[in-house]
């Protein structure tokens, strides 16, 4: 078979499509520019999420040396005040036990006066 009777392989190749013309299409370029917005937009986010992160790690800093200096105030306050012992601490205290005996005589009543139980109310008009 010679050369010009064979068949052509090689066809030409075919017309590009319009949309992959020099000019592009309108699409394809919104789509690019949204995406490079978004790139730096969300680079800006990133930056800023890092100096926050900087910025609350010195604050916590600050937070946890003032924690510390209080913690050891506390504890040195603690350490000067003598303990005593839980009798000791309520001497002040009324006993719970105790009956105590109250005068009653000449004051407002309500009932028999030989009544077994009184109870007696105090109270002030302030």
């Amino acid at each position: 078979m010679s050369k010009r009777n064979r068949p052509n392989r090689n066809p030409d190749p075919p017309a590009p499509a319009p949309a992959a013309r020099a000019g592009g299409n309108p699409l394809q370029l919104a789509t690019l520019i949204a995406i490079a917005v978004l790139a730096v937009v969300s680079w800006a986010s990133w930056r800023d999420v890092g100096k926050l992160e900087d910025s609350l790690k010195t604050k916590l800093g600050e937070i946890e040396t003032r924690i510390t200096a209080v913690s050891q105030k506390v504890d040195a306050v603690a350490a000067a005040k003598p303990q005593l012992p839980p009798q000791a601490q309520r001497i002040n205290a009324p006993d719970p036990n105790k009956v105590y005996t109250v005068k009653t005589d000449n004051a407002p009543v309500r009932g028999p006066s030989d009544a077994p139980i009184t109870i007696a109310t105090f109270s002030d008009f302030q």
